[in-house]
């Protein structure tokens, strides 16, 4: 009978002490976990605006797509042969 009651008691304890550090949190411990998270200080936003092919109509990224610059205006191609056959319709 007196184990019984000796794992009662301790349980007793555990469960009290559990209770009290909820409701009494540390007072360093928010401090602690705002300096574990990393500091990210963000810079310029930075976009890869996606263009149209006007042969094939595949969106590419403007900074991989291959450029032609015809009458003042600016078109963007996804390979090499699609601007070929541009050039060659639009002469």
């Amino acid at each position: 009978m007196s184990l019984i009651r000796f794992a009662l008691f301790f349980f007793l304890v555990y469960v009290f002490f559990k209770l009290l550090k909820r409701l009494f949190p540390k007072q360093g411990s928010e401090s602690r976990q705002q300096t574990k998270k990393p500091s990210f200080t963000p810079g310029p936003r930075q976009v890869n605006e996606m263009v149209q092919d006007p042969v094939c109509k595949v969106y590419v990224p403007k900074k991989e797509a291959l450029r032609l610059d015809k009458a003042g205006k600016s078109y963007y191609f996804c390979c090499r042969s699609c601007l070929d056959k541009f050039q060659e319709t639009k002469g």
